[in-house]
């Protein structure tokens, strides 16, 4: 690396660490005003017992503040770059669609309209594998699973938010390695990564265990929505099976989960889109996990997915070796689980 090389990158490390840390506060100030708002409204998520075990009502409009924040870069990028304008309108449709859903209870399938809308505009932003009939169907698939895993991920204080934020941590560090190595990146989505970052860390210091405020399906879908897009950012169309592998291996939590559920309830008799107990955190909830423990452990995992996708990013590690830490990781994360699942797939 030369002398100018670190240069850029020192310029644009304190460049990201400034849009970080610039975020986070505003997300700290804006989440206590939308958690007012939402008490003053009744906007709260009521427990039910099965799914919903939370002591007391807990006000929604977490994931208003996070989307707010995000605005800013979001709005000022728009006037700039066509696709930053894409982007805004399919990460503003989930929402509201998740806003909605929030206050009024949409039906599976609304949701799913809704959704399938907010795809449309990131395909038309020129998101997609590319622009062949299978690359654009398979690239919607991507982005209604992801937008769905995070749904489906958020059903305890700050599980969501923290796997989130990990993710999007192993986004921007492979998107900076892309952009010093002269990678095509766009460039509005690099410094997004870091608000978007600061955002969730700020609201999670209100969603920790035990948590105040919820991200309600606004948050969920706006963060599944937006994830999805950064996970193109990786010149996925252009980098071959390596860049496939990476977002899969970023988002290995929220993927197992969806994966997870859909085996269990279909093994049970339950359509897929129905609420179930059978989530990986109330499993392991059910073992006499705590909910700090098991945000330590989500952390710690998704710091080796993170690490894993970096390092086999840069070449440090081929396919064989990423594809056997994969395996370990699948042994380690299904031996917390196999108590729970024995109990709950059908003889």
């Amino acid at each position: 690396m030369n002398c100018f090389e670190y240069y850029i990158l020192v310029h644009t490390g304190c460049s990201l660490l400034v849009a970080l840390l610039s975020s986070f506060v505003l997300a700290f100030i804006i989440v206590p005003v939308m958690r007012k708002i939402a008490w003053h409204f009744k906007i709260l998520d009521i427990p039910d017992g099965s799914v919903k075990k939370h002591k007391q009502p807990t006000p929604y409009l977490g994931g208003v503040a996070v989307y707010l924040v995000c605005l800013i870069p979001l709005i000022c990028a728009s006037f700039y770059y066509s696709q930053a304008i894409y982007l805004l309108a399919g990460c503003t449709t989930l929402v509201l669609v998740g806003l909605i859903d929030d206050l009024l209870v949409l039906s599976p399938g609304q949701k799913f309209l809704g959704q399938l809308l907010a795809v449309v505009m990131f395909l038309m932003g020129g998101w997609s594998f590319n622009n062949s009939i299978m690359g654009i169907i398979l690239s919607a698939l991507w982005f209604l699973t992801i937008i769905n895993a995070f749904n489906l991920i958020d059903v305890m204080d700050g599980l969501a938010s923290s796997v989130a934020a990990c993710s999007a941590f192993g986004f921007m560090f492979v998107e900076l390695n892309s952009f010093m190595c002269h990678v095509h990146i766009n460039l509005f989505l690099l410094p997004l990564s870091a608000v978007f970052i600061g955002a969730v860390l700020g609201f999670l210091v209100y969603n920790k265990p035990p948590a105040t405020i919820y991200l309600g399906d606004t948050g969920s879908l706006f963060i599944g929505g937006l994830l999805g897009v950064l996970s193109f950012q990786l010149g996925l169309q252009n980098q071959g099976f390596v860049q496939y592998s990476i977002p899969v291996i970023l988002l290995a939590i929220p993927l197992l989960e969806i994966i997870t559920l859909i085996v269990i309830r279909t093994a049970k008799g339950i359509p897929f889109y129905k609420a179930s107990p059978h989530h990986f955190s109330i499993l392991l909830r059910n073992n006499g996990w705590s909910k700090k423990g098991i945000l330590l452990y989500v952390t710690a995992m998704s710091f080796v997915t993170g690490t894993i996708a970096y390092m086999y990013a840069i070449g440090y590690f081929n396919s064989i070796l990423v594809a056997l830490l994969g395996l370990i990781f699948l042994v380690i994360w299904f031996y917390f689980l196999s108590k729970r699942l024995s109990c709950t797939l059908p003889v």
